[in-house]
């Protein structure tokens, strides 16, 4: 049977609250001045010694409306509970899209076996399966392409010098418009 889903109230940000804040040339006085808080809150969200509250969330993106993607991917992975892949840590891999794709593109390739393998397993009712190796492999390696796939999107969005979110949204136009029919 199936855990519940739990959404989570609020989220650790010290992982990219400052990279964010740097980006966007605003230092911790600055925007806690924007924000309402003290410089001591904006400190405690740095440092992760305070967590960013849910109600929090839109109104911290808005005083950091440039390069936000990773902050937001962080806050959406800890609130999911871990539906949304974790952000990969640049200390493991550098975010730009040079050194992104070739990465994505073998997670790409690692998932499409893992699928293949699992067709057989899929074709069949769940309880006339004995061994699930195969879909818990499809699974693991189609998460591994989303975790990967994120930031490289992030990447590509700011070698375009336009946001993930704004290019997502008029990819979904597109494929409203042709009743995503497109392959």
């Amino acid at each position: 049977m199936a855990g519940k889903v739990v959404i989570y109230p609020s989220a650790n940000v010290k992982r990219t609250l400052g990279k964010t804040m740097r980006l966007n040339r605003l230092n911790q006085v600055e925007l806690g001045r924007e924000l309402g808080y003290t410089q001591a809150m904006i400190s405690k969200l740095t440092t992760g010694k305070g967590q960013l509250q849910f109600d929090q969330v839109q109104q911290l993106l808005d005083k950091l409306p440039t390069h936000n993607e990773e902050l937001m991917l962080d806050i959406l992975h800890q609130i999911s509970g871990g539906i949304i892949p974790d952000i990969i840590s640049e200390k493991y891999q550098l975010l730009d899209a040079g050194n992104l794709d070739n990465r994505v593109i073998a997670e790409c390739k690692q998932a499409i076996e893992a699928f293949m393998s699992a067709t057989d397993e899929f074709g069949r009712p769940r309880i006339s399966v004995a061994d699930l190796r195969d879909p818990y492999e499809a699974f693991y390696q189609g998460y591994d392409v989303i975790k990967y796939l994120y930031p490289f999107l992030i990447a590509i969005s700011n070698y375009l010098d336009c946001s993930m979110q704004e290019l997502a949204q008029k990819r979904e136009q597109i494929l409203k418009q042709n009743s995503y029919k497109i392959m």
